[in-house]
């Protein structure tokens, strides 16, 4: 249990006093949320959150609101990346942790990403962001036109020790960037696209399928993921496009057809070889409806590699018998690891049932999964009811909502859009 009330008071009053000073158009709560994301120390930690949960209650969807609301934001006129820094070092054998690599990722960031402003950028207003996987940067002009009134993020992936060779670790780079930009721009959580023209491609297509709830769309030219396609249904939560040279890349034919037969939201052309300007208008249509969907309620999932993946409500834990897995290229110089069968998630909420809240989940291959509980989807006031591989009567769950895990969440990933403010983990036999 956590102290007495009058602890709790005593202790926000301590940090109130030691923390910087706030805006003076600042929340209260705004402040403390900020305090409590950039603080090092759990501990430390621990006391702005136990404050945070006395000023709103304990009810988590206040906190929601604020970090949607913005609150805890104090974003500069004119932000930049620093440079100089350690590299942050990345771990294969754990799942992406943003808020371990922070620090160094923030020190690090203008030695692998250039940063540019659109014309007229005002703190006060959310931008989209256009977010490019580039090989090294120095003498290599980008070939894709940045949209007018985007901001524009162009990260260098081998200027990265590991992000140069493993896919995982430009991965975990490209994301923890991200994240970082979400603190320093005024960001549009709904539209932030990735792109990769030629080689890089193949990172965007990995990095887009693997994290399939973090872009509102992925764009690829005159490259392919060949083994991508095994992977398709995660793409159903956001717009693809391809483009490639005529008569040539039947691969990212091939892989574009895996993706097309999942909806109508993705497209894949060919024209001219290096003739960027008859692909422009169909980049110019891809960028105006390239927005992040309202949060769907099916979700398919496959994974071929061991770590959790995600998307929007659902994670799962696949079975990954094999420790490290296969080695497998993506692309042309970077590889990843991957297990000898996919593991399969299936997930729908249904909506005509007399009762609220059930959920059917079909699996294959995964030992657990995590519904994140967002209350746009699911009514609070009633148990959560989880039906696993057609079994005969669903589980009754009771939703328990949690500051504590909202802020955890949002903490790593820093999407002010999606903040489930409860989780429940089931075991699958």
């Amino acid at each position: 249990m956590r102290g007495s009330g009058g602890r709790v008071l005593l202790v926000a009053g301590m940090l109130c006093a030691a923390a910087p000073a706030a805006d003076a158009d600042e929340s209260r709560l705004g402040g403390l949320i900020r305090w409590y994301l950039n603080e090092p120390s759990p501990r430390k930690r621990e006391d702005f959150l136990e404050a945070i949960e006395k000023l709103t209650g304990g009810d988590p969807r206040v906190v929601a609101a604020a970090i949607r609301n913005g609150e805890h934001f104090r974003h500069h006129p004119r932000p930049s990346l620093r440079k100089g820094g350690k590299p942050p070092v990345f771990d294969e054998e754990r799942a992406f942790e943003y808020d371990r690599l922070r620090r160094a990722i923030e020190e690090s960031a203008g030695d692998v990403a250039v940063l540019t402003l659109p014309e007229g950028y005002d703190p006060r207003r959310a931008w989209p962001v256009v977010v490019d996987v580039d090989g090294q940067i120095p003498g290599h002009p980008l070939r894709l036109p940045v949209p007018a009134g985007a901001v524009h993020l162009r990260v260098a992936v081998r200027a990265h020790p590991q992000a140069k060779t493993h896919a995982w670790a430009a991965e975990q780079l490209v994301l923890g960037l991200v994240a970082h930009l979400v603190d320093l721009v005024h960001v549009d959580p709904e539209r932030i696209v990735l792109r990769g023209d030629g080689i890089p491609s193949a990172l965007v297509w990995y990095i887009a399928l693997h994290n399939p709830d973090r872009f509102a769309g992925a764009m690829g030219t005159r490259w392919a993921w060949t083994a991508g396609a095994d992977l398709a249904p995660n793409a159903r939560t956001f717009r693809a496009l391809g483009l490639r040279a005529e008569g040539k890349d039947g691969k990212l034919q091939v892989f574009f057809d895996a993706l097309r037969a999942q909806g109508p939201l993705h497209r894949a052309l060919e024209g001219p070889e290096d003739d960027l300007a008859f692909f422009r208008a169909v980049m110019d249509d891809w960028w105006q409806v390239a927005v992040r969907p309202e949060t769907p309620v099916r979700l398919d999932l496959v994974s071929r590699r061991g770590a959790a993946l995600r998307s929007h409500w659902i994670r799962m834990v696949p079975y990954a018998p094999q420790r490290r897995g296969q080695g497998q290229a993506v692309g042309k110089g970077w590889s990843h690891r991957v297990q000898s069968r996919p593991a399969r998630l299936e997930a729908r909420i249904v909506l005509n049932d007399p009762e609220p809240n059930l959920v059917r989940i079909t699996t294959e291959r995964v030992v657990a999964f995590e519904i994140l509980v967002d209350p746009e989807l699911f009514d609070l006031r009633h148990p959560l009811r989880v039906q696993v591989n057609d079994a005969p009567a669903p589980q009754a769950k009771l939703i328990h909502l949690e500051i504590a895990h909202l802020l955890e969440d949002y903490r790593d990933r820093r999407d002010t859009r999606i903040l489930p403010v409860a989780r429940l983990t089931i075991p699958v036999r």
